[in-house]
């Protein structure tokens, strides 16, 4: 039997298991995430990324980012003019 087998005998073998999996406590560092994104973008990001996160008023910060961006547009002309708007409310 495989060690996964093994740990689904009892719950607290399974328990244990689990614990086991990330040594850490809390890992709240970001060099895992720092690894993927220099194997997705060697050259660095191709676009422009504005993150609007919490638990109100994105769509309304959203909107008015929109409207600014839109009232600018002519100091804008040498950025990208593609805007991705994404608002699922899990990511």
């Amino acid at each position: 039997m495989g060690r996964l087998e093994d740990a689904l005998e009892t719950l607290d073998d399974w328990l244990s298991y689990q614990e086991n999996l990330h040594t850490k406590e809390i890992d709240l560092g970001l060099e895992r995430v720092q690894k993927i994104y220099q194997k997705l973008f060697p050259q660095g990001m191709p676009f422009k990324v504005i993150t609007v996160a919490g638990t109100n008023g994105k769509g309304s910060t959203i909107a008015f980012m929109i409207t600014s961006i839109n009232r600018q547009i002519s100091k804008l002309l040498s950025l990208p003019r593609h805007i991705f708007l994404d608002t699922t409310s899990a990511l």
